[in-house]
Parts: C-alpha cells; structure tokens; sequence
C-alpha cells in the first residue's frame, strides 16, 4: 500500500472509531448492572438496565 492509500484507510477508521467510543461511554454513563434473579436466585448473568444515578462508569 502506498501512503495515500494508508491515508485513506485512516479517514474511513477514524471516524468509526470515535463513534464507538461515543457510544459505549454514553451506554455505561447511563446504563447498570443487575444480576439475573429468578425465584430468589442469583444467577452470574447480568443485564444492563436504565439507572442514570447508580450507573456503570462510577
């Protein structure tokens, strides 16, 4: 590959990039974790659920 060509690779990922990381820190700033419970069980799966003041990142 040329450096053009590599040039070019970068302005494909880079933006691609940026938008992941956007969202997967707008995703854990607003979003838990609670354990899966069923019949008083706890189960090792988690899911995330809407919690913006007991949220993941923190």
């Amino acid at each position: 590959m040329t450096l053009r060509e590599n040039i070019e690779d970068l302005r494909t990922r880079i933006p691609r990039i940026v938008i992941a990381i956007t969202v997967l820190t707008i995703f854990s700033i607003t979003f838990g974790f609670r354990p899966f419970e069923f019949n008083g069980v706890h189960f090792v799966f988690y899911y995330p659920y809407l919690d913006v003041f007991h949220d993941f990142a923190i």
